[in-house]
């Protein structure tokens, strides 16, 4: 089907107050729930710019065991992560199913963790701290836990929306993530968070204006609170999943070009200017009840009002 108008998402939240923090966040957490593996993090670039790894510009990831201090055990000091991409660090078992399956997969790092649901992290990149995971030098018990979701025996993914890392340590798991699978199921390793919309209006095609740049072909984008966003004229856009939440706006000008080959959810407003082009593909899907403007120029007489000679059909 293909109208005069893929699937990213683009959202605008601002997560608890909270400032930004670096460049990389945690995006994915896992820790087995049945022997000692799988274990690993994936970390994610929300920046607009590709980062490279160095000696002066190393990734860390620091580890409290059992309630003590967070101390190194792991140095990445080569590499890069483009925009909107992961690295993933874990046990072989991890890094054979982000190899296999990762679709934003910017490198790898085996590494045999051993940490448990009482154990903290820290990631730091040059030096300063991007993100915490649970408190460094206290032990909970056997986990941090709170609304379904926890640091033991699970898969845990970052929520939709949260672009930084978090700007201090935390004792709710729930505020920052939510239950993907149980410990033993990697699904989701390897694959980009949500893309977001990072501004309250603006051009798609700026990179600055996204939560780890703009959305790559396939990307799932979301947008949200009261976000307006335009793809521009002559812009091609190809998304797999697209969400546009209650209050938003989606604007396609004339000559641009917008395909979902998933679900096109609308809770707000999708605006398809005249000469512009939506296109589903065979398996797509509409959802929700927003509203859809689209728009087409008739012509007809010499003076552009009267059409002569000519046939319209409108329908809906």
């Amino acid at each position: 089907m293909c109208f005069s108008w893929k699937s990213i998402c683009l959202l605008l939240i601002v997560f608890g107050g909270r400032s930004l923090v670096g460049q990389v966040v945690i995006s994915q957490y896992i820790e087995t729930n049945t022997g000692s593996t799988p274990k690993g993090i994936e970390i994610y670039n929300t920046s607009s710019s590709t980062i490279t790894f160095s000696p002066t510009n190393k990734l860390e990831v620091f580890q409290g065991t059992n309630g003590a201090s967070c101390l190194s055990i792991v140095s990445i000091t080569s590499g890069s992560i483009e925009s909107g991409k992961v690295w993933v660090i874990g046990t072989s078992d991890l890094i054979n199913y982000v190899t296999s399956n990762g679709q934003n997969l910017a490198g790898n790092t085996t590494f045999a963790f051993a940490f448990n649901g009482d154990d903290a992290l820290t990631v730091k990149l040059g030096g300063i701290i991007n993100d915490y995971f649970g408190v460094c030098g206290t032990d909970p018990g056997a986990s941090w836990s709170s609304g379904g979701v926890s640091t033991a025996d699970q898969n845990i993914s970052i929520k939709p929306g949260i672009c930084s890392g978090s700007s201090g340590s935390w004792s709710n798991p729930s505020d920052r993530f939510e239950y993907t699978a149980i410990g033993n199921n990697m699904t989701g390793f390897g694959n980009a968070p949500d893309k977001f919309y990072n501004s309250s209006s603006g051009n798609w095609n700026v990179a600055s204006n996204w939560c780890g740049g703009i959305p790559m072909t396939n990307s799932n984008v979301l947008v949200s609170l009261n976000s307006s966003v335009t793809i521009t004229t002559g812009t091609i856009v190809n998304v797999s999943n697209l969400k546009i939440n209650s209050g938003s706006t989606l604007i396609l000008e004339s000559g641009a070009q917008l395909t979902v080959t998933g679900t096109l959810t609308n809770n707000g407003t999708l605006t398809i200017e005249s000469g512009a082009t939506l296109v589903q593909g065979s398996t797509s899907t509409l959802a929700g009840s927003g509203t859809y403007n689209v728009k087409q120029a008739v012509t007809g007489g010499n003076d552009g009002t009267n059409p002569n000679s000519r046939f319209w059909y409108i329908g809906s």
